[in-house]
């Protein structure tokens, strides 16, 4: 799983904002890929782990391109691509051994978003839990998304109900908005969860894994 604090990301990041540029020895390689399957590849990054296993990242702009690489259910990769892309780079690079490659893709721009979201500053939340205190409870931030928990059910309803909600989600918005250097947010594809303390409590025992999981 790749995130915004690892390597290959920030190196993304950089070749994204024009401060640099793609390895030249994977040029080739990004180009056969972008023709093969119409899209259009940011970054290729390689390296050994488990001392004997050979990594192959693939990294492309936006979510919507892994869809040429994944199966119906978006988890599992294709092993027909996954086995035409390493014999492929076998070729390209003259390597002859017969171990398969690790072959892993990856978007950008979801990561960029994770990283905007947690680049806002824990005195700005604790701002925003303080000006609706008497019912936010908690704001949680996991990954691109942030729900915001009221204290009970009742209360979010009453607050779906005036609006409320949508008015928090715009003043969040507003403030994701200034840490979104690449502007990938936008204010329908901003995943505001709004959820109670109380659902917490009964559905998950309290316990943040569960949710999440």
């Amino acid at each position: 799983m790749l995130r915004p604090s690892d390597q290959e990301y920030k190196q993304t990041r950089l070749i994204k904002l024009g401060k640099t540029k793609m390895d030249e020895k994977f040029t080739a390689f990004a180009e056969w890929i972008n023709e093969k399957y119409a899209v259009q590849i940011l970054n290729v990054h390689t390296d050994v782990i488990n001392e004997n296993t050979f990594r192959l990242q693939l990294i492309f702009e936006h979510e919507a391109e892994l869809s040429k690489f994944f199966l119906k259910d978006r988890f599992t990769a294709s092993k027909q691509i996954i086995n035409t892309i390493d014999k492929k780079y076998k070729e390209m690079f003259q390597i002859t051994n017969s171990h398969p490659l690790l072959v892993l893709f990856y978007a950008f721009e979801p990561l960029a978003k994770e990283e905007a979201n947690t680049n806002i500053s824990p005195e700005t939340i604790t701002f925003f839990k303080e000006k609706y205190k008497d019912m936010l409870w908690q704001i949680s931030r996991f990954g691109q998304h942030t729900t915001f928990f009221f204290y009970t059910k009742t209360q979010l309803k009453k607050a779906q109900k005036s609006g409320l909600v949508e008015k928090i989600k715009q003043a969040y918005f507003e403030v994701l908005k200034q840490h979104d250097e690449f502007h990938y947010f936008t204010i329908n594809n901003f995943n505001a969860v709004f959820d109670s303390k109380e659902n917490f409590d009964k559905t998950y025992q309290g316990n943040w894994r569960a949710y999440y999981n």
